[in-house]
């Protein structure tokens, strides 16, 4: 192996469902997380233990673009499989996630729309959390119309027909 190469540790979705095992584990940290904060959903944290517990930051809690990864994780794993057992297993972490993702945007009624923060920590780090809206990294990565109900976890629902899966 040439010097500096990374090494494969597998095919995505077997990487993809190591790290929702994860979500798994402290969806109910990540649930909890959400409500205090004001939120519905499961807000995942960016810097934890291997149990879940959030490590103490200025930074972390406010950090949101990592929010679709178990979303995204969850698609990987559906596209190899592509059965019902997989949308059942991830069902909770996708529509927890989306849930999440579709209460945390604000409304700005002056403009007439929803805006993502204040508090928001950009992906940089470097902006004041408390008067940050609409980081373009994180409106790149966030579902289109937050207005929608659970954004990102519409066409999972639609899945494994007849009738898809319930939130």
């Amino acid at each position: 192996m040439a010097r500096g190469a990374v090494r494969a540790v597998g095919p995505p979705a077997a990487a993809s469902e190591r790290s929702l095992g994860y979500y798994d584990a402290i969806l109910p940290k990540a649930r909890a997380t959400a409500a205090r904060q004001g939120y519905t959903g499961a807000r995942w944290p960016k810097m934890t233990s291997p149990t879940g517990d959030e490590s103490p930051s200025g930074v972390g809690p406010f950090l949101v673009w990592q929010q679709p990864h178990p979303i995204f994780y969850a698609e990987l794993v559906y596209r190899e499989r592509g059965d019902r057992a997989t949308l059942e297993r991830f069902r909770n972490v996708v529509f927890e996630t989306a849930e999440f993702m579709a209460s945390f945007p604000a409304r700005d009624a002056e403009r007439g729309r929803s805006v993502l923060g204040p508090p928001l920590n950009c992906a940089q780090e470097t902006y004041p959390k408390d008067r940050t809206i609409n980081c373009a990294f994180e409106l790149s990565y966030w579902p289109g119309d937050s207005s929608a109900p659970r954004p990102g976890a519409g066409v999972w629902a639609c899945r494994g027909s007849p009738g898809g899966i319930a939130p």
